[in-house]
Parts: structure tokens; C-alpha cells; sequence
């Protein structure tokens, strides 16, 4: 195994990884504080809101 293809590989998954971190950000903002700041979003999301707590 060629050692360049190996760290290519991480730096891939590390950049997967990032990617889920940051949707998991957008997806609190917007799911869990957006309903529960004052006039932010006409609705909630009741099952949006248990996932989106850890964001």
C-alpha cells in the first residue's frame, strides 16, 4: 500500500467528517434554536428537535 494513498484516504474521510459537523451546526440553528427563539420560524419541529439538540 502506498503510503500518499493512505494519507490522501484520511485526509478525505477527515474532510467527511467536518462536513457532518458542520451540517450538524446548521441543522441545531435552524431546527432547535430557530424554534425557540421569538418569532424566528411560524412553526416548530417536534421531531426534528431531539436530534437536533446535540447540534
Amino acid at each position: 500500500m502506498n503510503t500518499r494513498s493512505a494519507e490522501q484516504n484520511y485526509i478525505a474521510t477527515l474532510d467527511l467528517l467536518r462536513l457532518a459537523a458542520a451540517l450538524a451546526v446548521v441543522f441545531f440553528h435552524y431546527f432547535f434554536r430557530g424554534a425557540a427563539a421569538e418569532g424566528y420560524l411560524a412553526q416548530g419541529y417536534p421531531l426534528a428537535a431531539p436530534f437536533a439538540l446535540y447540534g
